[in-house]
């Protein structure tokens, strides 16, 4: 089985653990016990002693990544309006090829030379 994108919340949520091991169990043909304890109503899983759940650290980078792209887009969303008009003059302009011109690119390259010998000096 594999997932496109980890929702956080999911791999906190007991009842989530819960149905993997209802299922986990059904198709290893075992009957009986349910794992969550019906008793209290509190739908909390109860964990046999012989099994345990990891998550793994590629696993939690990519929860940390996406609460990061959250962040961001939330951080975007909060930009004043000058700059979002001013972000959309850019994706258009980029759009129409207008930084793909010879012209452009010659600038750039001229901003950038003299930007790395400034670089060059202070690393002498």
């Amino acid at each position: 089985m594999s997932a496109n994108k980890i929702d956080p919340s999911l791999l906190s949520d007991p009842r989530v653990l819960a149905r993997f091991q209802n299922t986990r169990q059904a198709e290893n043909g075992e009957t009986g016990a349910h794992n969550i304890d019906e008793s209290s109503h509190t739908d909390k899983a109860v964990m046999p002693e012989s099994e345990r759940l990891e998550i793994s650290p590629s696993a939690h980078k990519l929860v940390e990544m996406r609460e990061l792209l959250d962040a961001g887009r939330a951080k975007v969303s909060q930009e004043e309006p000058a700059r979002q008009e001013k972000m959309e003059s850019v994706k258009r302009r980029l759009q129409s090829g207008v930084y793909g011109s010879a012209e452009v690119r010659d600038q750039v390259a001229g901003q950038l030379t003299g930007l790395l010998r400034g670089l060059d000096t202070l690393l002498e």
